[in-house]
């Protein structure tokens, strides 16, 4: 089984630090909706930068224009992203 750590509601710092302090319980990162929607994909960018060989999810929560928001993700480093359940294909 795997455990993935949800990181909102800190700064990015404050995040990476509490996933530095749990790295070696912990097989996925998730950088949650609220880094996401405060810092952007720089959020992500320090999230790989600090754990280059850790799962990095990125919670996204995409509705719509997946492709474009995907893109992002995917490019500042995110192994996954999520999307809306609801979402049209």
């Amino acid at each position: 089984m795997l455990l993935q750590l949800a990181l909102d509601r800190f700064t990015v710092e404050e995040a990476i630090q509490l996933a530095y302090e749990t790295r070696d319980q912990v097989d996925w990162l998730e950088i949650g909706t609220s880094l996401v929607k405060e810092f952007g994909m720089e959020s992500i960018q320090k999230f790989r930068y600090a754990f280059p060989a850790k799962t990095l999810v990125a919670d996204m929560k995409i509705n719509d224009n997946a492709k474009y928001e995907c893109k992002l993700a995917f490019d500042a480093g995110a192994d996954v992203v999520t999307v809306m359940g609801a979402s049209p294909l």
